[in-house]
C-alpha cells in the first residue's frame, strides 16, 4: 500500500518528462508505462477512473495531481537538486487542465466555492466565518485549491478527484504565499 515509486532522481523524471510529452490514453496502460517511476495506489485508482471515463481519456493531468504532492507538498530532501523544480515545471503545464474531463465524476467540484465549502466543513466554520476567514486559490497543480484560513493562520491543500484535503506543511507556505495569488474571500 502506498507510494511505491516517486521520481527522486535526474534520470527518473527525465523519463517522466517524456511520457508526459505526449497522450497518456486510459486504455494504453499508463500505469506499466510509468511503473518503476511513478506509483502508488492513488494514482492507479485514478487511472481506474480515466479508464470508466473512457478510453481514450489522456491520464496525464491525473499525474500531475499525484505529482503535485510530492515535489510541491513533501519533503524533497535526498532528491537532485533540480529534479523538484522539473516537476513542479511539469506539474504547472497542467495547471489549467480541466480534471472533469479526465475522470468518470469528481467527488468535490473543481471550484474555489466547493473547496471553500469543503474547508469549511473540516474546520466546523459556518457560511458567514467562513465567508470572513477563508480564501480559496487555485493551486499548482490541475484539481486543485489552496484555501488560506486567516483565523488560524493555516492552510490547505483539496484536491476535486477524491475530495482529498490535507493541512499544507509550514514550509510550504511562504511558497505557496510568494507562488500562488490571493483572491477575494468567497461572499457570505
Amino acid at each position: 500500500m502506498g507510494t511505491s515509486f516517486v521520481p527522486r532522481t535526474a534520470m527518473a523524471m527525465e523519463a517522466v518528462e517524456r511520457l508526459m510529452g505526449n497522450s497518456m490514453p486510459a486504455c494504453l496502460d499508463p500505469g506499466g508505462r510509468l511503473g518503476g517511476l511513478l506509483d502508488s495506489d492513488n494514482l492507479a485508482d485514478m487511472f481506474g477512473r480515466a479508464a470508466a471515463a473512457g478510453p481514450d481519456v489522456d491520464v496525464r493531468p491525473l499525474v500531475a495531481i499525484e505529482l503535485d504532492e510530492y515535489v510541491n507538498w513533501t519533503s524533497c530532501e535526498g532528491w537532485d537538486p533540480d529534479v523538484v523544480e522539473r516537476g513542479r515545471h511539469l506539474v504547472a503545464a497542467f495547471r489549467d487542465a480541466d480534471v472533469s474531463r479526465h475522470v468518470d465524476r469528481l467527488v468535490m467540484e473543481d471550484t474555489p466555492e466547493a473547496a471553500l465549502a469543503r474547508v469549511a466543513e473540516i474546520q466546523g466554520l459556518d457560511e458567514e466565518a467562513a465567508g470572513a476567514r477563508l480564501d480559496a486559490r487555485r493551486g499548482f497543480a490541475p484539481g486543485t485549491f489552496v484555501v488560506m484560513d486567516s483565523g488560524t493562520g493555516e492552510a490547505f491543500r483539496t484536491e476535486a478527484v477524491y475530495g482529498v484535503v490535507f493541512a499544507v506543511p509550514p514550509d510550504a507556505m511562504e511558497r505557496v504565499e510568494a507562488e500562488i495569488p490571493a483572491t477575494a474571500p468567497a461572499a457570505p
